[in-house]
């Protein structure tokens, strides 16, 4: 049991690391942060959308770890742009949320639009 909480707690902290190795200044990655690479054209989408997957390549793997099943269920083949748009479009809807970490509203808006079904 002790080995298996050790491992969870590894990966959670590469996945923090992850996270904010896009945004090293400053602390967390934020929605502000996001929208602000949205709007830098082709360079900057293309950061977000890494951004994006890491997020979720990092949930993936904690859910993996620690045995838990995501409430997110991506159909396969879902291009990465078509995320990017999801979670541009969520943000947009949710100005008031902007100053919060990134890593959570992208997890929030990709649950809300691809939720499993029970």
């Amino acid at each position: 049991m002790g080995e298996r909480l050790i491992r969870v707690c590894v990966t959670v902290a590469l996945v923090l690391g992850l996270a904010t190795a896009a945004h090293a200044v400053g602390g967390f990655k934020t929605g502000e942060d996001l929208m602000r690479q949205f709007n830098m054209g082709d360079e900057g989408r293309a950061e977000q959308a890494a951004y994006i997957v890491g997020v979720l390549d990092g949930e993936k793997i904690v859910a993996t770890v620690a045995k838990f099943k995501s409430p997110i269920c991506l159909p396969n083949g879902v291009p990465t742009g078509h995320l990017s748009l999801v979670v541009h479009e969520w943000l947009e809807e949710h100005p008031d949320r902007l100053r919060q970490q990134a890593a959570n509203l992208v997890l929030t808006a990709v649950k809300e639009a691809f939720p499993c079904r029970s």
